[in-house]
């Protein structure tokens, strides 16, 4: 399991800390979804929440744990759905 984002490789799991730089409500591939970027200062991950329009606490500059298996999508890496907690 892949502790930090760089070390991600699609279809490998990752359970990772960091950073929220972005949320926000749109479509990711053809489902609505809540999607946030995660930074853990090796790179980041897309985190989507398919089926809501909004996650509470889910805001830039939360800090979050994450879990989950990583998806390829483009040039980015995601976690769909992911297990997560907050950090203090």
């Amino acid at each position: 399991m892949a502790a930090r984002v760089a070390d991600a490789v699609p279809r490998g799991r990752v359970a990772v800390t960091g950073t929220l730089t972005g949320a926000g409500h749109g479509r990711w591939r053809t489902m609505p979804a809540w999607t946030a970027v995660l930074d853990d200062g090796s790179g980041c991950l897309l985190l989507v929440f398919t089926g809501v329009r909004a996650v509470p606490g889910v805001v830039a500059g939360a800090r979050l744990a994450v879990e989950g298996t990583v998806l390829a999508e483009g040039t980015e890496r995601a976690l769909w759905n992911p297990r997560y907690r907050f950090e203090a």
